[in-house]
């Protein structure tokens, strides 16, 4: 979900790109993008291309409504997310994505998640982050999962608005490990980190039973590993997830013949910033040409960033 401003920055051209990416690769689908102002200007350049897509549709979350009726009902009305006005719009998210897939079910994709492929048939699945933690950036359950109910029951227990992931990926790693604690175990210390050179977006040498190469699953769920939508680590100090937008090394070529993922996730708010120039053949850029091409084109004539 995302709220359009009156521009086509970098930012907002790396969503469109999440949104065309994910009607490419889904054509028989519809893509329902979620805005939480009840209108768009549809004269920005960015939005025109995305509503003339066949299979895309905008649509306006009303809040009060979604929540109404819901655990979480009075965690909204009181607005304590309005406490840490910074990431408001990150706990909004955090706690509509789960409203919305128990309520409907279906797929969630983070606005940062480039699509590289079509999703897995399965209807339950997640993926691990890393070797701690669980999110939920691309997840997809049936109506009234188990794992979306205990979820938002949970919010208004644990929601902090001084720390940043408390209904995040640490409120969704808690909970799966609740459910399932015979099979899904939980690292409490972070393992050892080496940059693998021969891989440029494995962070760690894992062995054959860790948790970032194996599918796991709980409560009819399946928990994909790291690589699979996750590529590039965020950690490692921050270096490893900006290789995705480093220019002329030669890591796109590699990345997207060899790597299994099903996404590129941008890690938008550690990285928003980062500015990637047009014709560095950078992971990023190689991605949008191939999976957003009408974005692309667009932003690499009117733009010298992407």
């Amino acid at each position: 979900m995302c709220t359009w401003k009156e521009d086509y920055s970098r930012r907002q051209g790396r969503k469109a790109c999440a949104v065309e990416s994910a009607s490419l690769h889904h054509p028989d689908r519809q893509v329902i993008v979620h805005i939480t102002a009840p209108s768009v200007d549809l004269s920005q350049p960015l939005l025109k291309i995305l509503f003339g897509l066949p299979n895309v549709n905008f649509s306006w979350l009303d809040l009060d409504q979604l929540f109404a009726d819901s655990a979480v009902q009075n965690w909204h009305k009181e607005r304590r997310w309005l406490v840490n006005e910074e990431r408001a719009s990150i706990f909004i998210s955090d706690a509509a994505r789960w409203v919305l897939l128990q309520k409907y079910g279906g797929i969630y994709l983070d606005m940062d998640a480039l699509s590289l492929r079509t999703l897995p048939k399965i209807s339950d699945y997640i993926g691990r982050l890393d070797e701690q933690q669980i999110n939920g950036a691309v997840v997809a359950l049936t109506k009234n999962h188990l794992l979306s109910q205990n979820i938002v029951n949970a919010i208004p227990k644990v929601f902090d608005p001084y720390q940043c992931c408390t209904i995040g990926p640490e409120l969704v790693t808690s909970v799966l490990d609740k459910l399932c604690p015979g099979n899904v175990s939980v690292t409490r210390t972070s393992p050892k980190k080496t940059l693998n050179h021969s891989n440029t977006w494995s962070a760690v040498h894992p062995d054959e039973k860790s948790h970032s190469q194996q599918s796991e699953i709980c409560s009819g769920i399946t928990i994909f590993p790291s690589k699979i939508f996750y590529p590039f680590s965020f950690e490692l100090e921050g270096f490893q997830r900006f290789l995705m937008f480093k220019s002329g090394r030669g890591y796109w070529e590699k990345f997207l013949k060899t790597s299994q993922a099903y996404n590129l996730h941008l890690y938008n708010s550690l990285t928003r910033k980062e500015k990637v120039g047009v014709g560095g053949n950078s992971v990023l850029e190689e991605t949008m040409k191939r999976h957003c091409p009408e974005v692309y084109g667009f932003l690499s004539r009117n733009e010298n960033f992407i």
